[in-house]
């Protein structure tokens, strides 16, 4: 009876989990970059950059020269959290965290150290993914 109990704990556990977290949104989906990044195309040369695919695969870029890491993102719609994994050879290396604000439609850090992040482009294309190795 206990085994049946923790089984179902941990079934809810996860159900309720997924309710509250998803991958990424389509108002997240594409290319966030603060105010003074040097974007060509959708590639960033210098500042700070954000890519979001819809599946929450994405990068953290900075620069100059740019240097960026591959995350795995899931979106918290009750907390408007974005949490990430740093993957670095397809191994967890680290954990983030993001908060969108849907009324000034920015990504920030949430503690105002760092400069906020705004959309500039509403995809993450293939050709964008392979340019940055997110196969």
């Amino acid at each position: 009876m206990r085994r049946y109990l923790l089984v179902a704990a941990a079934i809810l556990s996860a159900l309720t989990t997924s309710a509250a977290a998803e991958s990424i949104p389509a108002e997240l989906v594409g290319v966030w970059a603060n105010d003074g990044a040097v974007l060509k195309g959708s590639l960033l040369f210098e500042g700070q950059a954000l890519y979001l695919g819809a599946d929450g695969i994405g990068a953290l870029v900075g620069g100059p020269p740019p240097i960026g890491m591959k995350i795995q993102a899931v979106f918290d719609t009750a907390t408007n959290r974005i949490n990430f994994d740093l993957i670095e050879n397809e191994k967890v290396i680290g954990h983030g965290r993001a908060i969108y604000d849907p009324n000034r439609k920015t990504i920030g850090s949430g503690d105002g150290r760092n400069g906020l992040l705004w959309r500039r482009s509403r995809e993450l294309t293939r050709e964008i993914k392979n340019s940055l190795g997110l196969h």
